[in-house]
């Protein structure tokens, strides 16, 4: 027998009284897939945490599951998930959360594994959006944070774009109105050396050099796109949003610089 089809999300908009945050805690701990807003776009998701809430999700996007999802935190809630951080990763949280940064980390052992992708690793983001911030209190856990949008389509940044683009299958949806839009998080990968701009986004690069100096060297031009092999290399972490020229994100590992070895030559 065909099943009835879905009457959509239950939308719940703010400011969220006494019921609505009662339902906000039950999807959370119930494992639903929700969608809501962050800076820069509407993120689809729900408590990281949840062991099958991953599956669903990737189901929804029509994304392979051999690349992990990004991650919603609170700086409290990045040693359960990470371990081994540079000191100059911890000088990026200080300095760029909350904001559109989101870091590759090293996963903790007892992160789930479902959270961490082939190498070991889970990538983190602290979003300043204050309904996300009420969000993360409610549940007291990390949310999952891909892009609301079917891999290769434009991520959502509104709440009836996210309806557009899932008819069905999303369970509760928090709308906070339109987003900014633009450009998707930037994407920093601070397990290798030196660090490698994965995905090139709404935080320059040059804002990642000023917090890095004087170890910073200037290996790469600030906010030109990379050519060649460079440019043809893919993230391990894209989720088909355009870039700020509307081509795909994922730009290939753009070197930092930090952490260049040691008697290397700066470049002037």
């Amino acid at each position: 027998m065909t099943p009835p089809p879905s009457a959509g999300p239950a939308v719940l908009r703010p400011p969220l009284d006494a019921a609505a945050r009662s339902r906000l805690r039950q999807a959370l701990a119930s494992g639903e897939v929700m969608a809501y807003p962050t800076e820069t776009f509407y993120a689809l998701g729900g408590n990281a945490l949840h062991p099958t809430l991953a599956a669903r999700v990737l189901a929804l996007k029509r994304r392979s599951g051999d690349k992990a999802l990004l991650l919603l935190v609170t700086p409290a809630q990045v040693p359960r998930l990470a371990t081994d951080i540079a000191p100059a990763a911890r000088a990026l949280m200080a300095a760029c959360w909350p904001g559109p940064l989101t870091l590759v980390l090293r996963a903790a052992d007892d992160a789930p594994p479902h959270l961490r992708d082939a190498r070991g690793t889970v990538a983190l983001r602290c979003s300043p959006h204050p309904l996300l911030g009420e969000l993360l209190s409610l549940g007291g856990v990390p949310l999952i944070g891909t892009s609301a949008n079917v891999s290769g389509d434009a991520p959502a940044a509104s709440a009836a774009a996210v309806q557009q683009a899932f008819p069905a299958g999303i369970d509760l949806l928090l709308d906070g109105g339109p987003t900014a839009g633009g450009a998707p998080s930037t994407l920093l990968d601070t397990t290798v050396r030196p660090f490698a701009v994965l995905r090139r986004g709404a935080l320059a690069v040059a804002s990642l050099r000023r917090v890095l100096l004087p170890d910073f060297a200037a290996d790469a031009p600030e906010d030109e796109e990379p050519t060649g092999a460079e440019g043809r290399a893919t993230s391990s972490r894209q989720d088909g949003a355009p870039d700020a020229r509307g081509g795909a994100s994922g730009h290939g590992p753009v070197q930092t610089g930090h952490g260049r070895r040691r008697g290397a030559p700066r470049k002037r």
